[in-house]
């Protein structure tokens, strides 16, 4: 695990551990998402139906942790400078899944969108002589 490296006044090196940081700044900010999406929010789910279970079920486990394994293996194996800007691929890749497995409309503009995002980062990514 990687910690924060810091220099104190006295010239000495110390190695800082993320993860109590990274902690409390989940359950502040879980606690505000929850808090305003109860106060804000119009509809609140109420109706824990099969489909909502495996909605927020998928989105655990496929959306939050496979990536995140996937991105946390490519980043070790990968300069991160490298593959940083394949994250402008997520909109792309959701913008077609939801044309392909919900039969949303993809328009020209969607579709022209997506080749400029492609494009750029065929650009950045596009070999040195």
């Amino acid at each position: 695990m990687g910690g924060n490296l810091s220099v104190s006044e006295t010239g000495r090196t110390d190695v800082h551990d993320p993860v109590p940081d990274a902690v409390l700044s989940a359950r502040l900010l879980g606690g505000t998402t929850v808090g305003n999406d109860l106060l804000f929010e119009p509809r609140q789910v109420t109706d824990l139906s099969a489909v909502v279970l495996a909605s927020i079920t998928y989105q655990g486990i496929i959306v939050a942790f496979a990536s995140y394994l996937v991105w946390f293996w490519l980043i070790q194996v990968y300069p991160v400078s490298n593959i940083s800007g394949f994250t402008f691929f997520t909109p792309i890749f959701g913008i077609l899944l939801g044309g392909v497995l919900l039969q949303e409309p993809l328009t020209v503009k969607l579709l022209v969108g997506g080749g400029l995002v492609t494009g750029g980062m065929v650009l950045v990514n596009w070999p040195e002589r």
